[in-house]
């Protein structure tokens, strides 16, 4: 984006001299450039939050994670950068092909009256090819790298887990009912899809897509995020919300003051029962939620109700291999493997506490 910036005020300041017809000759191959880098980079999260990936490329992997990767790596990473290196090569020589091409029309149209008008569907033309191009081949890549990578990595994590790449629409419901703070959509979209039992507590996670209405047939993608249910054994009085601090939620009445200052630097939780939360928020719970926040500095908020655990995890899509990083990478496997085991260590300890404690509705 930088380069066709810099590119589209250079020519503009050359505008006098290099004419309207070069400028948009010069225009088309910088925008062709342009459109390939991103969507090159497509597939990035939608968040703006992405804190994690600083933090997480200057931390020790564990032990356990290390023989995880370890396994996946050697199974499978020639075959995938095989596949990945061969989508880029294709991308690149159909980009050259197109200029090329473009340069010929042009060259032969030059002094067309219709010169203005031949570049632009030379541009319509070039960019539909390429984008058309690259989604075929990277569909080709994700479902590879889906049924390799994140099928093993996940049941090797924990042999209760299977991974699906499949749709779920059952989990609308389940996410709408969970009422996140700050959540309006008119769609919810789901293509990952992990479930199992762990522990005897059924767990469920997916990535969520959530897209608005921009017309009668027609809408956008606005969020991305990872979203996890856990049906615990136990059955809540009340509900109980965590979340980021947020200047605004102060201001909420149920908003519960808790006796430990350094996780109220990190969280609110709200609730009407401030007996409830202190049951089961207990120090080594708050400490384990402070650790996963510091170790990978993703927000996410929980709301525990009844006796399900929703947690929305405020990062895109985990689950997609990355075109212009190696296959098998390793941070991105990591934030993954960190994510899964604190949804499932979390719904454990509270299912625990409130067998112990027998808060039953």
């Amino acid at each position: 984006m930088l380069i066709f910036i810099i590119g589209f005020i250079a020519i503009f300041l050359l505008l006098p001299q290099l004419g309207v017809v070069t400028v948009l000759l010069i225009g088309e191959i910088l925008i062709t450039i342009t459109i390939v880098l991103l969507l090159l980079s497509s597939f990035k999260f939608l968040n703006k939050n992405n804190k994690w990936k600083r933090k997480v490329s200057n931390q020790k992997y564990t032990e356990d994670f290390e023989e995880i990767y370890k396994k996946i790596y050697i199974s499978y990473t020639d075959e995938l950068e095989k596949l990945r290196k061969k989508l880029i090569k294709y991308i690149i020589i159909s980009t050259a092909v197109c200029l090329i091409l473009s340069s010929i029309i042009i060259k032969f149209y030059y002094n067309s009256e219709s010169i203005e008008s031949i570049l632009e569907s030379i541009l319509v033309l070039d960019l539909t090819v390429i984008g058309s191009l690259y989604l075929f081949l990277n569909s080709k890549y994700q479902k590879k790298y889906k049924e390799y990578v994140i099928y093993n990595f996940i049941k090797t994590i924990n042999y209760g887990l299977t991974y699906k790449n499949i749709k779920n629409s059952n989990l609308a419901n389940v996410f709408r009912y969970a009422q996140f703070k700050n959540m309006i959509y008119d769609k919810f979209e789901s293509d990952d899809y992990i479930t199992g039992n762990v522990n005897g507590i059924c767990l469920e996670m997916s990535d969520a897509i959530l897209k608005k209405k921009t017309s009668e047939d027609r809408t956008e993608t606005i969020y991305k995020c990872i979203f996890s249910y856990s049906k615990i054994n136990k059955k809540i009085p009340s509900e109980i919300k965590l979340i980021k601090n947020q200047k605004a939620s102060k201001r909420e009445n149920n908003k519960v003051e808790l006796d430990y200052e350094y996780f109220e630097k990190y969280f609110d939780v709200f609730s009407e029962s401030k007996i409830l939360v202190m049951e089961i928020l207990t120090h080594e719970i708050m400490e384990d939620l402070i650790y996963f926040y510091n170790n990978c500095e993703i927000d996410f908020e929980i709301i525990i109700k009844e006796d399900r655990i929703y947690i929305r995890y405020e990062i895109g899509d985990i689950f997609e291999g990355k075109i212009l990083r190696k296959s098998t990478n390793k941070q991105t496997l990591w934030l993954c493997y960190n994510t899964l085991n604190f949804a499932i260590n979390l719904s454990i300890k509270i299912n625990k506490i409130l067998e112990e404690k027998a808060l039953i509705l």
